[in-house]
């Protein structure tokens, strides 16, 4: 089973450009970024070892950023302690920060009855966590579900069934 690092970077654009190269060494996690035009800051959002790799399912939204806190992050990422199929404990996990991202909370599994993957992130206009992922917390059959948090990192989460008409899982 590989380590799963994931890392949360700040940009600060100091002049027109890009980053001219990467180089990533994975087996000490190092990323280094050589560029004339912005400044990488990296943290390490968990030690958390993953089995699993595929993150999404098309959906490229697994972090928001609160536009009215912008200290404040919200993080989902599926994660498996199994290497081999099906990843019966696959589940979805609920990171947050407050401080833009330098330090960060597991909060736990969303939801956090059932397996569950392919997880995107948003939030509402007074800073709640919006999740949308791929589970089976209604029942048969599988689908995607809605959870939205009460408030700010409260992990709360009320679920929201889009139904099972038509009959699509995702």
């Amino acid at each position: 089973m590989k380590a799963l690092a994931i890392f949360i970077f700040t940009l600060f654009l100091t002049s027109p450009g890009f980053a001219q190269s990467t180089d990533i060494n994975e087996a000490s996690g190092k990323i280094f970024l050589k560029s004339k035009s912005i400044q990488f800051d990296f943290h390490k959002i968990s030690d958390t070892r993953n089995g699993y790799k595929i993150q999404s399912n098309g959906s490229p939204q697994q972090l928001w950023i609160d536009l009215n806190n912008p200290d404040f992050l919200h993080a989902v990422f599926v994660n498996s302690q199994v290497a081999t199929s099906p990843w019966a404990d696959r589940t979805c996990l609920y990171f947050g920060s407050t401080d833009a991202g330098i330090n960060w909370l597991q909060f736990g599994s969303v939801p956090d009855t059932s397996r569950a993957g392919f997880p995107a992130i948003y939030g509402t206009s007074d800073g709640a966590a919006v999740i949308v992922n791929h589970n089976s917390y209604f029942g048969s059959p599988t689908r995607s579900t809605l959870f939205i948090d009460s408030s700010p990192f409260q992990y709360n989460f009320s679920a929201f069934d889009p139904g099972t008409q038509p009959t699509t899982i995702w």
